[in-house]
């Protein structure tokens, strides 16, 4: 068992913030919101949203890395919504992000799996070989300035992601302006090999239509909403069964 910190290094991209006009930001692929947390100017944005909102647990838990190589290493770990990242404490114990990550094979804390396909997703069911997986990301949404005379002006801002760790401006950001973070969701079906597709009719379809007898009758007798929890669990019934 090889040490965590040996076998990941860290990141160094950058986070950029492009502000393109007054529109609400719309992300494809990105279901709707289900919680805003708004940081006002002079507040540190990893500070004034709520640490249980940001992390998946509540202390670092853990954790084993299994990677496609054949090597493993093991840390104390916890998901980040707002980074978009796994994060573990080192032996100097600094908080650093996972390196690499399309080397990984899977990720265990405490007893929960993740997986690496673009973006991390945790595992909600696995079962017959259909895997039911879940992506949470806190996302900047909506940025609005505020005048000379104390009135508010709305705006929106498209963010350009490159995910890093500690050079993630992120982690230190203080907000300039009133800036509006939200909470997403999105659904991903997988297979025995680990390919995970967003839930849509069409990906589900090319995954299992030609394993799952039925499936385009289903698809057809159910009108499903793919970014709603009841449905999609439905559906990961139907194809684990």
């Amino acid at each position: 068992m090889y040490k965590l910190c040996y076998l990941i290094s860290m990141k160094c991209n950058r986070l950029i913030i492009v502000i393109i006009g007054i529109w609400f930001i719309q992300l494809p692929g990105y279901a709707q919101a289900n919680r805003s947390f708004k940081v006002k100017p002079g507040e540190k944005v990893s500070s004034a949203i709520p640490a249980n909102v940001i992390y998946e647990y509540p202390e670092f838990q853990v954790g084993t890395v299994q990677f496609k190589n054949g090597k493993a290493g093991m840390a104390k770990m916890n998901y980040n919504s707002l980074l978009s990242d796994i994060e573990f404490i080192n032996d100097k114990l600094d908080t650093n992000s996972l390196d690499d990550a399309k080397a990984i094979h899977y990720i265990n804390i405490a007893k929960d799996t993740f997986y690496y396909d673009k973006v991390y997703l945790k595992q909600i069911s696995n079962k017959n070989n259909v895997k039911l997986a879940q992506n949470r990301i806190l996302m900047l949404s909506n940025r609005q300035k505020i005048g000379g005379f104390g009135e508010i002006n709305g705006g929106s801002v498209e963010v350009e992601q490159q995910m890093s760790s500690n050079s993630n401006p992120l982690k230190t950001m203080v907000a300039q302006e009133i800036l509006t973070f939200t909470e997403n969701r999105v659904w991903y079906f997988g297979d025995k090999y680990n390919r995970f597709k967003q839930a849509s009719r069409k990906s589900v379809s090319d995954l299992f239509g030609k394993l799952k007898p039925g499936l385009e009758k289903f698809l057809d007798d159910n009108h499903l909403n793919y970014f709603d929890e009841t449905d999609i669990k439905k559906l990961a019934a139907f194809l684990q069964e």
